[in-house]
């Protein structure tokens, strides 16, 4: 039996794909482990700003944006938040479809007074889409 070639090009995807696939989960399996890793070290020192911005890099990089939305939370609600956790916070809601809460926290890092250009500049590309 011969094979035709769209069975050589479905077999040629197939095997593409397989490989692709094993390839993506390589990244995927080393931040699910640092993330873990991090989940870990914040049982121990729950106050490290540091760490709950890594693990909601983390989350953010696995889709999980919930999780990466909670640690940012938690870190406005203890009063440790600065610029760049509520620009991060903003665009995690603008990812959700949550835009009021992508607002609140977005409008007013796009303001003259900050002092961040940088901030300011992505505030307002993600305020200007909603």
């Amino acid at each position: 039996m011969q094979a035709t070639p769209r069975y050589v090009t479905y077999t040629a995807l197939l095997f593409i794909l397989g490989v692709g696939s094993v390839a993506l989960a390589d990244p995927l399996k080393n931040t699910l482990g640092q993330q873990r890793d991090v989940m870990q070290a914040l049982q121990s020192n729950p106050t490290d700003t540091a760490l709950s911005v890594r693990l909601a890099d983390l989350a953010m990089e696995t889709g999980e944006y919930q999780l990466a939305i909670a640690q940012m939370e938690r870190l406005v609600t203890a009063q440790q938040a600065d610029a760049e956790v509520m620009l991060k916070l903003g665009i995690l809601y603008y990812m959700i479809g949550a835009y009021d809460n992508a607002r609140s926290y977005l409008a007013p890092l796009n303001n003259p007074a900050n002092d961040r250009a940088d901030i300011r500049a992505q505030a307002e590309r993600y305020l200007i889409r909603m």
